[in-house]
């Protein structure tokens, strides 16, 4: 089996060539399989993130559900505390601000991570058996320990692997979602 840094290796490769045409497409197709998903759209709160890079964007996704009054939260990184928190954001084109990594966050306060129902989380690979690699850093494992609602993995096909090395502290999703 390859180790951690091989396959983020090789993975980033694989982002790097991505066209913008193929990112966009993605994202618009993760969108439309995630709204399809009634028990998804029956949920009050969710968490998700902003896509970095070629990530898949979920923005279309994020912005329905705020339509529809649902509750939305995005990590912000706390300079204070040196870790993400889970904040809400009620408006995209008002509530963000460039933070960390020049990643959008929201401008509000840390809240509760037991209001989530469902927390649509990155990754740079994953395996059949919902086990995540991510960028090294562990912030979504840290964020993700004590959750506990659906974890759901979001994910381009060529990002599924057959088996990810782990470590005691990775947080497995509950369910991948790949277009």
């Amino acid at each position: 089996m390859k180790d951690k840094k091989t396959i983020r290796q090789e993975m980033f490769a694989k982002w790097q060539i991505l066209e913008n045409k193929q990112v966009t497409n993605a994202g618009e197709a993760m969108c439309q399989k995630l709204a399809a998903e009634k028990d998804i759209m029956q949920a009050s709160a969710i968490a998700v993130y902003m896509a970095f890079q070629k990530e898949i964007n979920l923005k279309v996704f994020i912005e329905k559900m705020i339509g529809l009054g649902k509750k939305v939260f995005l990590p912000k990184h706390d300079e204070k505390k040196q870790k993400y928190i889970l904040t809400q954001v009620k408006c995209l084109k008002t509530g963000l601000a460039k933070g960390k990594y020049g990643i959008w966050e929201p401008v509000s306060l840390e809240v509760p991570k037991q209001q989530i129902d469902y927390w649509f989380v990155p990754g740079v690979a994953f395996d059949k058996e919902g086990h995540r690699l991510g960028r090294g850093v562990g912030y979504y494992d840290r964020l993700l320990k004590d959750f506990s609602g659906q974890k759901i993995g979001v994910a381009y096909k060529w990002q599924m692997m057959d088996k990810l090395p782990i470590e005691e502290w990775d947080v497995k999703m509950d369910k991948i979602f790949f277009v």
